[in-house]
């Protein structure tokens, strides 16, 4: 996590390899459209068709709440 001052990095990996470190405020928008890239090379179709994509953007662990049937 950033500090007060720092700008906030996102290191983005592909297939295990690092790919680029966004930085920025257009984060989000450049992680979206390198998502968009990968599955339409990746599988051929894209993630903003006509299928939903979900994104969940600065979740923590803790702060996801986990039932007690789930270990």
């Amino acid at each position: 996590m950033p500090g007060t001052a720092e700008e906030p990095r996102a290191p983005v990996y592909v297939d295990g390899a690092l790919k680029v470190t966004l930085k920025g405020d257009t984060i989000v928008a450049d992680f979206l459209r390198i998502l968009d890239n990968y599955v339409e090379q990746r599988f051929g179709g894209s993630a903003n068709g006509s299928a939903e994509r979900h994104v969940a953007i600065g979740v923590d662990q803790t702060d996801v709440a986990v039932p007690k049937n789930h270990a």
